[in-house]
């Protein structure tokens, strides 16, 4: 039988045993016989083993795992007893069934390992070699079990986002940095407290005076604006209001917007509002509303020109007739209307917050630092927009910032995207096209 050999100049305290490792063990999981009321599901564990290490070597190590689910029996109270005191409304209390002889077994999965030493920076490793049957389990102490969740937190801005949940002494971190450069996804059921973990973190993040981006496509977040406020006095807490600018450099998201929010077009009508897109430009920063209102303008131009005959304007086009042209100048004014609509909804719901100011959106493109910069938090309110606009907004904005993040012209910021599902909608939901896809896929595949 393996003998649990940490002593006090390895750990902090002893750790108490709760159980035995019984029946087949590997790599992944084990059971183990589990003292009464000695843990929970949940609950971190812990087990000594001897794994091979190359060249005929044993190391020995700390094997830690998740209890992941308890089971119960009693050997001694047979299915039959316990279906006759059912039927009969007897309490086995006023038995001599035995009560006292209740065992529980325990499933846990492995979580990786760490050498036996001190505890002082543990590294947390894959198990290559199962834990052997008949081993104690033993019940981590607290500031141990901290040292190993938290143990690559030194110089690395660590913060705080919680306990554990079947250990509320136990401290949770996580690196800032990793989690401004790098990427976090949050999911969870209804009620579950992804919101609560989100705004927890947002605030740890403005204690260190990171720049913070929020988009939130239903107003969650405009309760935070004024209690930020009064916390962080010397933040900018910025609330931005939309503006769906025409990108020059991407003409494919103008394109997939008119083709969602427009008519269903013919493959010669479609061919007409590709050439629209590419012979004629916008000015810089121009709205996309704007940009449509000159795209309908040519359209119509171009169709009168080829009911009376005139070649003016038509190169490339001279076998498109005025009719596919007409379609498409159509087109285009239903999906203006329903961006002017869209528009309309978003500044009616801000009045309905007279006390808090919103401002427009500046360009991505040539004032990317007033929307990220050191100490401020930028709100993107998008309430009122329909799923397909407020894609291409986001992708848009995140594209640029993306953008000037590579040339290092803004510092590392943290974006939070409220109902990605929103902004990443599944293929089966057949709005996999969605800008924003594209873009989100790339920034979380680039870094």
């Amino acid at each position: 039988m393996s003998v649990f050999k940490l002593n006090t100049n390895k750990i902090s305290v002893a750790w108490k045993p709760i159980g035995t490792i019984v029946g087949d063990t590997n790599i992944n999981e084990y059971k183990f016989y589990l003292k009464q009321l000695k843990a929970k599901k949940g609950d971190i564990v812990a087990t000594e083993a001897k794994l091979p290490a190359g060249d005929g070597k044993v190391i020995d190590v700390i094997v830690w795992g998740r209890i992941m689910e308890i089971f119960s029996y009693n050997d001694f109270l047979p299915n039959e007893a316990t279906k006759e005191l059912t039927e009969s409304d007897i309490n086995i209390e006023n038995t001599i069934l035995p009560l006292t002889t209740n065992d529980a077994i325990c499933s846990v999965k492995n979580l990786g390992y760490t050498i036996n030493k001190p505890l002082n920076n543990p590294e947390l490793k894959p198990l290559n070699y199962p834990v052997l049957p008949g081993s104690s389990v033993r019940y981590p102490a607290t500031e141990d079990l901290v040292k190993l969740l938290n143990s690559d937190m030194d110089g690395k801005n660590p913060i705080y986002i919680g306990n554990l949940i079947a250990r509320q002494d136990v401290k949770v971190f996580v690196s800032a940095d990793q989690m401004v450069s790098r990427h976090v996804l949050v999911i969870g059921m209804t009620g579950a407290g992804k919101s609560v973990w989100v705004r927890r973190s947002v605030r740890e993040l403005m204690e260190k005076k990171y720049p913070i981006l929020i988009i939130d496509p239903h107003g969650d977040n405009l309760g935070i604006v004024q209690k930020a406020k009064k916390l962080f006095p010397n933040h900018k807490i910025k609330l931005f209001y939309p503006k769906l600018s025409a990108p020059k450099n991407n003409k494919e998201i103008i394109f997939t917007l008119i083709e969602k929010l427009g008519n269903k077009l013919t493959e010669p009508q479609y061919e007409f509002l590709n050439w629209l897109l590419t012979n004629i430009e916008n000015e810089s920063g121009s709205t996309l509303i704007n940009y449509i209102k000159l795209l309908i303008s040519r359209a119509n131009s171009a169709a009168n020109n080829k009911r009376s005959k005139s070649t003016s304007g038509l190169t490339g086009i001279s076998h498109t007739g005025a009719t596919t042209m007409g379609v498409v100048a159509r087109s285009l004014k239903k999906v203006k209307t329903k961006l002017e609509e869209m528009e309309e909804r978003n500044k009616s719901n801000m009045n309905k917050f007279p006390h808090l100011k919103f401002e427009e959106l500046p360009d991505p493109y040539s004032n990317a630092e007033k929307i990220v910069d050191k100490a401020q938090v930028s709100i993107l309110y998008l309430k009122g927009y329909e799923s397909l606009p407020s894609s291409t907004i986001v992708s848009i904005l995140l594209e640029n910032l993306f953008s000037h993040r590579g040339f290092k012209t803004i510092p590392p910021f943290f974006t939070v995207i409220e109902e990605a599902q929103n902004f990443i909608p599944s293929k089966s939901e057949g709005q996999g096209d969605f800008p924003s896809v594209g873009t989100i896929k790339k920034i979380a595949t680039e870094g």
